[in-house]
C-alpha cells in the first residue's frame, strides 16, 4: 500500500508535469513563429514550429523542475528545449526591436498563459454553481484543480521573468560578440537562474504583487460582467 507521503510526491509530479507541458510547448512553438515573421526561419527548419510534445520536452528540464517541486524550492523553472535563433538573418529596418521581439517572444507567451490561467481560476469558481459545496463534495477533484492551477501560475511567471531577463542578455551578447557559440549562451542562462536565486527574498514580493494586481483586476472585470 502507498504511504501518504508517497501518494502526496505522486501527485505533485503528475501536477508539474501537467503544468510543465503546456508551458513549453506553446512558448517554443510561439517563439518559433515570431522568429519566422521577423525573418529567422532556422527554428521552423528544426521542426520547432509544431505543437508536438516531443519537439519542446526537455526531460533534464523537466527533472529538474519536479525535484523544484519535491524539495520546496523557492521558485520553479523548467526549461524546454532550446528554440534556436539566428540572428545574422534578421534584417530591415528596425532590426533590433525585431531581435527584441523573437528574444522576447517565449516570455510572452509566458505572460499571455499567466493571464489566461488566473482568469480561468477565477471564472470556474465564479460560475460554478456553489463552490464551496463543490469544494465539499469533490475534494480530491477540487485539490488536484488548485495544485495544478498553482504550479502552472508560478511556473509561468518565473518562466516569464527568466526568460525576459535571459533575452535582454542574450541581446547585449549579439552586440558585444556577435559569434558567440549556443553552448556558452546557455551557460550564461544557468548563471541567470543563479542569480535569480541568490536575489530572490528581494524578488519574490514583486513577483506575488504582480501576481496579486493580475488577479484583482482580472476578479474585478469578471465581477463587472457577470455579477
Amino acid at each position: 500500500m502507498l504511504s501518504v507521503t508517497t501518494v502526496e510526491i505522486i501527485k505533485i509530479i503528475v501536477a508539474t508535469a501537467a503544468a510543465y507541458v503546456p508551458t513549453v510547448v506553446i512558448s517554443g512553438c510561439f517563439a518559433a513563429w515570431v522568429a519566422k515573421k521577423m525573418g529567422d526561419s532556422t527554428a521552423e527548419d528544426q521542426g520547432f514550429l509544431t505543437l508536438n510534445p516531443w519537439r519542446h520536452i526537455y526531460p533534464l528540464g523537466l527533472g529538474t523542475l519536479i525535484l523544484m517541486r519535491v524539495v520546496n524550492f523557492p521558485f520553479l523553472f523548467g526549461f524546454g528545449q532550446m528554440v534556436p535563433l539566428n540572428e545574422h538573418r534578421i534584417h530591415g529596418r528596425f532590426r533590433d526591436l525585431k531581435l527584441i521581439a523573437a528574444l522576447w517572444a517565449r516570455s510572452m507567451a509566458n505572460v499571455i498563459m499567466l493571464c489566461g490561467a488566473i482568469l480561468s481560476f477565477i471564472l470556474f469558481f465564479k460560475l460554478a454553481i456553489q463552490p464551496y459545496e463543490l469544494i465539499k463534495l469533490y475534494p480530491a477533484a477540487t485539490e488536484s484543480f488548485a495544485s495544478l492551477y498553482l504550479a502552472f501560475r508560478e511556473l509561468n511567471l518565473m518562466s516569464a521573468a527568466a526568460y525576459m531577463l535571459w533575452g535582454l542578455l542574450r541581446w547585449i551578447i549579439m552586440k558585444i560578440f556577435p559569434d558567440m557559440q549556443n553552448e556558452n549562451i546557455f551557460l550564461v542562462f544557468m548563471v541567470e537562474i543563479s542569480f535569480l536565486l541568490l536575489l530572490w527574498n528581494y524578488i519574490s514580493p514583486i513577483f506575488n504583487a504582480i501576481v496579486y494586481g493580475i488577479e484583482s483586476l482580472f476578479g474585478s472585470l469578471v465581477a463587472t460582467l457577470i455579477g
